[in-house]
């Protein structure tokens, strides 16, 4: 078939679709937004993600009826437990609504892409179930990931954010996905943004640069409540906690595993109302150094040890010495 579009209505719900490397356009005939059936399976050049000799490529949008705002633009929207994998996924386009990649009321997974030229969203997930969003290259210049009213546990893992601004934003009704072992290269803004929801976020890589300005993790209510565990911070600012924001970045017989001695500025600030542990982490300085390693702006304190008792050498924060 000529077309990817004339492919999967043809093939029907159900079927996997083999794609040559090439261009998919609308100047050969795609309809865009190009729109995955039930349990289809598109597949291209899995192990270069797209990007081989010749790349395999999706490139164009068009209008999604489904949503409203953001994802009301896509290049590809995913059907009932779909997998799309293997293509570099260009919007050329700079719509504000956009989105590469649209995971609405589904459960559908999206491995082995590149997301590229998407100035919204890379992948917008909507009421997005369990599904899986791995091993992706995101080469987008706001939003990685876009999660929004997603309670079903979606899997964000071993990918890499080069590029977006905001590389994870989760926002509306409480959105808790798994936030494992993929590294952050980039976040002018912040890596991963949590404003509702209880995701895990663990295994990953902040590297230097990322999370510039708000932080690698930044939390900013009290039912933003992720869960940090074995994560590497080599960035200047690790976790920001704003208003209310309640992480959990390690308890007593749950130690955080934390990686801060990369950090070239702040591991932890405080600006918030909230106590919050982070017990059993490895720090710059040991113990971490209050108004270094740890600044308290707001009126909560940081627990760092087992058994927690005031501490006022050490300003708000906290712990048995």
């Amino acid at each position: 078939f000529a077309t990817i579009t004339y492919a999967i209505a043809t093939g029907g719900a159900g079927a996997t679709i083999t794609v040559l490397p090439g261009t998919y356009d609308a100047a050969l005939g795609e309809v865009f937004p190009i729109t995955l059936l039930t349990d289809q399976t598109v597949v291209g050049d899995v192990p270069t993600k797209g990007g081989g000799a010749t790349p395999t490529s999706i490139v164009g949008k068009g209008t999604y009826g489904g949503l409203s705002g953001v994802g009301s633009i896509a290049t590809v929207v995913c059907g009932p437990s779909s997998t799309i994998s293997g293509f570099q996924i260009d919007a050329d386009s700079h719509a504000l609504s956009h989105a590469g990649v649209v995971i609405h009321g589904v459960l559908a997974h999206v491995n082995s892409n590149t997301i590229m030229n998407t100035t919204y969203a890379g992948v917008y997930m909507n009421d997005a179930k369990a599904s899986q969003v791995v091993g992706n290259q995101f080469d987008t210049s706001s939003y990685g990931v876009y999660l929004n009213a997603s309670p079903d546990t979606p899997v964000i893992g071993t990918n890499v954010f080069a590029s977006p601004s905001l590389s994870i934003n989760m926002t509306g009704v409480d959105s808790d996905p798994w936030i494992d072992n993929n590294t952050f290269q980039s976040g002018s803004i912040v890596c991963v943004q949590v404003s509702s929801g209880y995701p895990r976020i663990s295994g990953n890589t902040f590297e230097a640069g990322s999370g510039a300005t708000y932080g690698a993790v930044r939390t900013r209510n009290l039912t933003a409540a992720p869960i940090l565990r074995s994560n590497i911070f080599q960035n200047s600012l690790a976790v920001q906690i704003q208003r209310d924001g309640f992480p959990d970045l390690g308890a007593s017989g749950d130690p955080g595993n934390n990686d801060f001695t990369g950090v070239t500025g702040v591991c932890i600030q405080h600006d918030g109302t909230t106590d919050i542990n982070a017990i059993g982490n490895t720090w710059p300085n040991d113990p971490p150094v209050d108004g270094v390693d740890i600044i308290i702006n707001g009126t909560g304190s940081v627990i760092l040890f087992t058994v927690p008792v005031d501490a006022s050498s050490v300003g708000r924060m906290k712990g048995a010495y």
